[in-house]
């Protein structure tokens, strides 16, 4: 499999992440010299309170883009024994993740949520406990509605194929699949029907993959299949990432 990763995307958020939160902290420590003197306690509370929510911020983009294993990093290891016909491109428009297969594309919808999850025929719930609440609060990914947000998704990749790919873009299949990375931190219940979008975690990605996705889903003849991942590479521009040293695998 080929793994094409928009590191200088990815790169930003991380830059934006630590300029973010170490800003929030020195406005912080500033508020804190200020307190003790009295002429400048009314700035001082100011600053605490902007400082608060830039750290804030920060933790934010920390915990997305900074906190390894990082889902591009999961889903590149789960899926590495797939053949070279497979190609994944992580953080590019229009949506982070997106698998293309002999058979067409499929969203990798990664969550990384941590607490209890269930979904009860169709309606999804979080709770985290308080030791989480206390350590992550504002800074933890919600949970949402992962299934609706994946569905979106594929809904947005088609409307990107045709886009830019208006004359084969009803060939090409586009299936999802929601993926929890963060297996051990996560406690998973479904009951119900949950919509169409299988939910897993890392391990079951690849045998969730040629079970229930791909069998569904029209095998493109060659023709489509290379217009498709030429279309991807150029839109994509992986051979500028390759000239800045990205790897394949």
């Amino acid at each position: 499999m080929k793994v094409y990763t928009n590191a200088p995307r990815l790169k930003r958020y991380q830059r934006i992440a630590t300029i973010t939160l170490f800003g929030g902290m020195a406005v912080l420590a500033l508020s804190i010299i200020l307190s003790f003197r009295p002429q400048y306690v009314n700035i001082a509370w100011i600053l605490a309170f902007v400082g608060l929510g830039i750290a804030t911020i920060g933790s934010y983009y920390v915990n997305r883009w900074l906190r390894r294993p990082m889902p591009d990093e999961v889903l590149a290891q789960v899926l590495k024994r797939l053949d070279k016909r497979h190609v994944l491109y992580n953080y590019f428009e229009p949506v982070r993740h997106l698998l293309l297969t002999p058979k067409g594309l499929v969203v990798l919808h990664a969550r990384r949520y941590e607490g209890k999850a269930e979904c009860v025929d169709g309606q999804w719930r979080g709770k985290r406990g308080i030791w989480r609440i206390y350590t992550r609060g504002l800074t933890a990914e919600n949970l949402g509605n992962p299934t609706a947000e994946a569905q979106q998704a594929v809904e947005t990749v088609r409307a990107w194929l045709r886009q830019h790919m208006p004359d084969i873009a009803d060939e090409v299949d586009v299936g999802a699949v929601v993926v929890f990375v963060n297996s051990n931190d996560v406690e998973l219940h479904m009951s119900g029907e949950c919509g169409d979008v299988p939910v897993v975690f890392p391990k079951q990605l690849r045998s969730t993959l040629n079970k229930h996705i791909l069998p569904k889903m029209r095998t493109l003849n060659g023709h489509t299949y290379q217009a498709l991942k030429e279309t991807l590479d150029n839109t994509f521009d992986v051979q500028a990432l390759q000239d800045l040293g990205e790897q394949n695998t």
